[in-house]
């Protein structure tokens, strides 16, 4: 396990599972998993959204359907849990406070999900960390940095504007993925760079995943996530994250 970072760049660490759609959602899990959930997420808001779908060549024809969202928060509003039909995510954000802390509080709501919606089984499981990284320079060569990073041949300009990298990495025969993706970020900040790096840890299917297995599939997203991170950067940018 790498050290703690005193100014870790993280901004939401978000673990999500996604449920078999081809059992019926139950309308009354919501309000019973808030119930379950109580005190420490003690405010609950809820939302409508979208959801979009994309048929077959055959019948190129979209469709769309309006879904309802449910925000629960805890009274500092660090740490909220987002369900919706098939669907529940549990988000940490900045100040992350560790792995040490964040696990038990996925597998607190993750079990009381369980017991409720005991007839269902797992469709996609994933652990996703959305990192934020100021650079104090205003112009920089982004390999001198990162060991992620477009690119661009001898015959291209060499000087660029936004971008987007990404990559995926198959583990355990391709049963796991993970995604890592750095992009440009906005920043008001005079003379500073800022760069987003998203490290997505997931499962194509969830037919080898069983709910008592996840302990032991947590572990090894998030060690997997952590070696990637440190891999990914280099030491000019692992000293600002050592800096107090």
């Amino acid at each position: 396990m790498q050290p703690k970072l005193p100014k870790a760049p993280l901004v939401e660490a978000v673990c999500e599972i996604r449920m078999d759609p081809s059992v019926p959602w139950d309308l009354t899990i919501p309000g019973r998993l808030f119930d379950k959930l109580q005190p420490m997420f003690s405010e609950r808001k809820q939302t409508a959204g979208v959801e979009f779908t994309v048929k077959a060549l055959e019948t190129p024809e979209t469709g769309y359907r309006q879904i309802e969202q449910l925000h629960f928060l805890s009274k500092d509003g660090k740490d909220v849990v987002q369900v919706r039909e098939h669907s529940v995510a549990i988000s940490r954000l900045a100040p992350y406070m560790g792995w040490e802390n964040f696990k038990p509080v996925v597998m607190d709501v993750l079990s009381k999900l369980v017991a409720i919606a005991s007839n269902s089984a797992i469709a996609r499981m994933g652990l996703k960390y959305i990192n934020r990284i100021a650079i104090p320079k205003a112009q920089l060569r982004l390999e001198d940095y990162f060991d992620i990073y477009p690119f661009l041949g001898a015959k291209l300009p060499q000087t660029h504007g936004p971008f987007l990298v990404g990559v995926v990495f198959p583990f355990d025969d391709q049963l796991n993925y993970l995604k890592a993706e750095l992009t440009s970020a906005d920043t008001d900040v005079p003379d500073s760079y800022h760069a987003l790096f998203n490290l997505d840890y997931f499962t194509q299917g969830g037919e080898h995943l069983k709910f008592e297995s996840l302990p032991e599939w947590l572990e090894v997203a998030h060690s997997r996530i952590e070696e990637a991170f440190y891999a990914a950067i280099k030491e000019p940018t692992l000293r600002l994250f050592e800096e107090h």
